[in-house]
C-alpha cells in the first residue's frame, strides 16, 4: 500500500580565612534574610583616601529597577582591608531589616552587593538604606568599624516588592467540584493598578493558548471573560496559569503565576465523532493493487500524528510501503484523507483499515472487499481466461482446433 496524504551564596574573607552563609526564608514568593546579615568582604589594600560610599543606587534616585524579585544591585567604594559592608533599611513603621544578600570586592576597595528588600511594607517603594563597614564574627554578629562613618542612601523603587494590592485570583475557585458557569468562564481577582494579567493554558498539539489578557484597574481589581477554544476537542477539565506582569513586561516583583484548576460544564472545543469512510467499499483486485482505495478519517485531535494499519480477513498485517515516515491530521479539523494501494501479492477477500491517534489514542476501523477481476471474454469460442488475476489489455486470440 502506498499511503498518500493530503536555575545560597557563600562569601569567604580572603584576609580572615572563614566563611559565612546567608540563611534565607521564604516570605510570600520573595527570599528574606532571617539571621545575621551577609557581609561583603573587604578588599585588601583599599586605596588610601577613598571615601566609604555608595555609588549605586545614586542617592535620591527614582524608578530603581529590581534585577529579580526584591533585589537591587549596590556598588560602593572605600571599604577598608578586612572589613565587610552591612546594608540595612527601614520599613514604613521604622522597623530595621538587614538587606545584604551577596557581594564581592576588588583590590582597590570597591565593593558590590545584591540587596534584598523583601521586608518593605506593603506598597512601599521609598527606601532609606544605611551601609556600615565593620567586622563579621564567626557567630554571625557584626562589629562596626568606628573609624569608618556609615553612609545613608535613599531611593525610590520602580515597583513595590510587596504590592499594596496583593495579586489574587478570586474566581473561579481552584479545585472546586462545581463546574464553572460556562465554556467561556469569567476570571477575576486583585492586583497592582496598571499591571497586566495574562491567563494561559495547555492547548492542543502541545501548544500554549492565551485565554485572556486584561489590566488591573485603578482600584486594584481585574475581571475578564476567557476563551479556551484551543483545548483538545472534547476536554472538560480546565487548568490555567494566571500571571501578573509589571509595566516592564516582567513578572510582577513578589508574585508568581497561580494555577487554577476547574471543570467546564461542556467541552469548549466539542469532540468530532470518529469516522472512517472508505470509497469504494468493494473493488476489483486489479484496482486495489494499482489505483488503490480512498479513505477519509475524522474525529482526531488537530495536528496529531496518526498511524495507519491494513489487515486481511485473518487479522494478519499487510506490509505495505508508504510514501512518508509520519502522517498527521489536519491542523484545524483533525481530519485525514489518504489512499491505500495494496501490493500485487495479495488476493481477494475482506481487508480492514485502522487509523489511530498517537496523542489522543482514539482509533477507528472500517473494511472493504476485494473481488476477482471479471473474466476477459474470448471471441470465437474457447475458455475465458483472467479470472482472479490482473490481466488487462486486449482479448486473447482463439487457438484453432
Amino acid at each position: 500500500m502506498t499511503m498518500k496524504s493530503a536555575q545560597t551564596p557563600t562569601r569567604t574573607s580572603r584576609s580572615r580565612g572563614y566563611s559565612f552563609r546567608t540563611k534565607l526564608a521564604v516570605i510570600g514568593s520573595g527570599a528574606a534574610l532571617v539571621c545575621a546579615p551577609m557581609f561583603v568582604a573587604g578588599a585588601a589594600n583599599a586605596a588610601p583616601g577613598d571615601p566609604f560610599a555608595v555609588t549605586t543606587p545614586a542617592n535620591n534616585a527614582t524608578g530603581v529597577e529590581q534585577t529579580f524579585p526584591n533585589v537591587v544591585p549596590f556598588t560602593g567604594t572605600g571599604l577598608p582591608d578586612g572589613d565587610y559592608a552591612s546594608v540595612s533599611y527601614l520599613d514604613a513603621t521604622g522597623g530595621v531589616h538587614n538587606a545584604t544578600f551577596s557581594g564581592s570586592t576588588n583590590d582597590n576597595g570597591d565593593w558590590t552587593g545584591s540587596e534584598n528588600f523583601a521586608e518593605l511594607s506593603k506598597g512601599q517603594t521609598h527606601v532609606v538604606a544605611t551601609v556600615r563597614a565593620g567586622t563579621a564574627l564567626s557567630d554571625g554578629t557584626f562589629v562596626p568599624d568606628t573609624a569608618v562613618t556609615p553612609t545613608t542612601v535613599t531611593f525610590d523603587l520602580a515597583q513595590a516588592p510587596n504590592p499594596a494590592n496583593p495579586f489574587t485570583v478570586t474566581t473561579p475557585t481552584s479545585n472546586s467540584t462545581t463546574p464553572v458557569e460556562s465554556t467561556t468562564p469569567t476570571f477575576s481577582g486583585t492586583g497592582n493598578p496598571g499591571a497586566t494579567i495574562t491567563i494561559t493554558y495547555g492547548a492542543r498539539a502541545g501548544g500554549t493558548g492565551t485565554a485572556a489578557t486584561t489590566t488591573v484597574d485603578a482600584d486594584g481589581n481585574w475581571t475578564t471573560t476567557t476563551d479556551f477554544s484551543e483545548l483538545e476537542p472534547g476536554t472538560t477539565d480546565g487548568s490555567a496559569i494566571v500571571t501578573e506582569y509589571g509595566t516592564d513586561g516582567a513578572v510582577f516583583p513578589g508574585t508568581s503565576g497561580q494555577r487554577i484548576n476547574f471543570t467546564f460544564p461542556a467541552a469548549p472545543a466539542p469532540a468530532v465523532p470518529l469516522a472512517l469512510v472508505i470509497d469504494p467499499t468493494t473493488l476489483t483486485l486489479s484496482t486495489a493493487t494499482t489505483t488503490g482505495v480512498d479513505f477519509a478519517a475524522t474525529g482526531f485531535s488537530p495536528n496529531e500524528e496518526i498511524t495507519i494499519a491494513v489487515t486481511d480477513a485473518s487479522g494478519a498485517a499487510v506490509v505495505i510501503p508508504q510514501d512518508a515516515d509520519h502522517f498527521y491530521v489536519d491542523d484545524e479539523t483533525g481530519s485525514f484523507v489518504g489512499t491505500a494501494v495494496l501490493p500485487s501479492t495479495v488476493g481477494t477477500g475482506t481487508y480492514s483499515i485502522t487509523v489511530t491517534g498517537v496523542r489522543s489514542t482514539r482509533t477507528v476501523t472500517s473494511s472493504f472487499t476485494v473481488t476477482a477481476d471479471p473474466a476477459i471474454p474470448v471471441t470465437g469460442g474457447g475458455t475465458p481466461v483472467g479470472t482472479g488475476t490482473t490481466v488487462t489489455g486486449t482479448a486473447l486470440p482463439v487457438v484453432a482446433g
